[in-house]
């Protein structure tokens, strides 16, 4: 005699049940149902998967617990059966991770499809699904063994992009941040082009942002924008240059009407390509030939004014220049002597007209004594103005900046050890009207500092308190004066807060862009807006820059008068040589800026 168990070895899922019975099988082979509870003993080898559950009819339920296999166990009159049941979980769902997925152009990232069971339970199976993007123009995913999941952005947008396993399917967005990958650095070592620096960056009146950037050591200059519609082509601009040289301190300007120019200085001279509007930029010109002296415009300026001429300012020699383009004939005049003597520093500011306001430095070696220095420049003939001795101290003064709008007002601020921050406003009509010092409410030191100025005179001056680690803002307005200076972070970490921009359009609205002391390490950038008749928004943060690395706190923003900008950074990051070791990679990203009226 001996029991049989029904059904056999059977499977089921997870969370279903299923009822035993057994029956005795007599010496003629002959069975019989075993219907009274008391002469049968039904066990579970494993609780943990299957829990047993015995019946007054003498049949036992199971309750599944998890994933695997047990034993079910019978025990009649001294006789054992036994059946083996398969606990399966059921499949649910099909995630991506990660979700969403957030990439810049030119880039690419791994993405993984997870099955999700009933159980709780997942699985890796990138590499069993089926992968399709949505719009293959903006983000492309391969469905190739080996590859499957690696996602490659081509182009700003959002592309859905769905994996399929088991007739489930996955769904996430690539979200292919509006970013610019204008220049990178170190993929092979030795680096191909030499140090990649800083881009720089500016904003026409079309709405139409630009771009330079430059390898220093191989001296290559580089052009790339955008159009108000797409990104446009990335350009070598002096690939026709001769003799070569190296390539720093670059500038790239612009004027309402989309006229370009991109100058830096060279071990032997300053160089400028000059583009007019919807045209590709010339053959590379020599402004000024220094062998002596490396030419110097990272302090100064260049603009190009609103009839299509250029003027370019930098220190050399103890001396300062002015360099002019005519666009009519298409050539660079020769450069103006200013006699400006800027031993220290020189800092230049151009308006539309050509117009321009300096602020510089010079030291008495005999008593150690520094003078800052200001002067207006007038693009009418009448040329440089008087001169006006704003502060004298016994130490540089480290952080001067200015600016002038259209109708030549003009404005210089200044900070730094041994001399209380200050600032001086000029006027055509009333010339050095305001030398005071400048409002710092209850800042305990400025540094970083940065001015901003509109067609109304409306004055906007930011910098960082870096000994209590918090940015600061303050306004004029000639209706109300000076005002009182706005905290703009609170926030206090292990970094230094740093001033990265800060811009006023004609509607007086503006912006400013920092990064705060709880940003270290990830460099977070952030952004508050001031409205006018409701004074600062809340604190904003620029997502994109750190996707791929490090982003440096060195970020760079241009806004037009409407307010609209756009802003260019550098990241690094280490990639593998291949070889148990690392290279370090910089990439430099452009982006349009959050607009400055909401």
């Amino acid at each position: 005699m001996g029991v049989a168990i029904s059904p056999s070895n059977p499977t089921i899922n997870f969370a279903d049940s299923v009822s035993f019975t057994a029956k005795a099988i007599n010496s003629d082979r002959s069975t019989q149902a075993i219907s009274n509870s008391s002469d049968i003993t039904w066990s579970s080898s494993d609780p943990a998967i299957v829990q047993i559950n015995p019946a007054g009819d003498g049949s036992a339920a199971v309750t599944t617990k998890a994933r695997g296999k047990a034993i079910i166990i019978a025990q009649y009159k001294g006789k054992l059966a036994t059946t083996f049941i398969t606990v399966v979980p059921v499949l649910t769902g099909v995630v991506i991770q990660p979700n969403p997925l957030d990439v810049p152009p030119e880039f690419a990232l791994n993405a993984t499809a997870v099955a999700q069971f009933n159980d709780g339970g997942t699985q890796d199976v990138t590499e069993q699904a089926v992968w399709r993007s949505g719009d293959p123009t903006l983000a492309a995913v391969s469905d190739s063994t080996g590859s499957k999941g690696l996602l490659t952005a081509i182009k700003s947008g959002t592309a859905a992009i769905t994996a399929q396993y088991a007739g489930i399917t996955g769904s996430t967005n690539a979200n292919i941040v509006p970013t610019r990958l204008i220049g990178v650095e170190g993929l092979v070592f030795p680096p191909p082009n030499g140090l990649l620096l800083q881009p720089v960056v500016s904003m026409d009146a079309l709405g139409h942002a630009h771009a330079a950037w430059i390898y220093q050591d191989s001296g290559e200059v580089f052009y790339a924008g955008h159009d108000g519609i797409n990104w446009t082509d990335r350009i070598q601009v002096n690939s026709n240059q001769s003799p070569k040289d190296l390539a720093f301190n670059h500038h790239v300007v612009t004027n309402a009407a989309g006229a370009r120019l991109i100058v830096w200085s060279g071990l032997s001279a300053l160089y400028a390509v000059y583009a007019a509007p919807g045209q590709a930029f010339g053959a590379v010109e020599t402004i000024w030939l220094n062998p002596a002296n490396p030419s110097e415009v990272g302090n100064a300026d260049a603009v190009v004014t609103s009839n299509g001429d250029a003027f370019v300012t930098w220190g050399g020699q103890n001396t300062t220049f002015i360099g002019r383009y005519d666009s009519v004939s298409g050539a660079w005049e020769p450069p103006v002597d200013l006699g400006l003597s800027p031993n220290v520093g020189l800092r230049a500011r151009f308006n539309a007209n050509g117009d321009a306001i300096f602020a510089w430095q010079t030291e008495d070696i005999p008593t150690h004594e520094y003078t800052l220095h200001a002067a207006v420049y007038l693009n009418d003939g009448s040329g440089l103005q008087a001169i006006k001795d704003l502060v004298v101290t016994q130490q540089t003064i480290f952080y001067v900046d200015a600016a002038i709008n259209g109708n030549r007002d003009a404005v210089v601020a200044w900070a730094g050890p041994g001399t209380s921050p200050g600032v001086a406003q000029h006027s055509v009509a009333q010339g050095w009207y305001t030398d005071q010092a400048l409002p710092t409410g209850d800042a305990r030191e400025v540094a970083d500092l940065r001015v901003a100025m509109n067609q109304a005179n409306h004055i906007f001056v930011a910098w960082a308190d870096q000994l209590g680690q918090r940015p600061y803002a303050t306004r004029f307005t000639p209706a109300g004066g000076w005002e009182t200076p706005q905290v703009l972070s609170t926030a206090f970490g292990l970094g230094s807060s740093e001033i990265n921009a800060v811009a006023v359009a004609d509607s007086g609205n503006a912006i400013c862009l920092f990064v705060d002391a709880e940003s270290f390490a990830a460099k977070e950038f952030k952004y508050r807006r001031y409205i006018v008749g409701q004074g600062w928004s809340p604190i904003s943060a620029l997502n994109d820059p750190g996707l791929v690395g490090e982003p440096n706190q060195f970020l760079r923003a241009a806004y037009n008068r409407s307010g609209q900008g756009v802003i260019a950074w550098q990241e690094g990051n280490d990639v593998s040589d291949g070889n148990h070791g690392s290279i370090s990679v910089g990439f430099n990203f452009m982006e349009l800026a959050p607009i400055i009226d909401p």
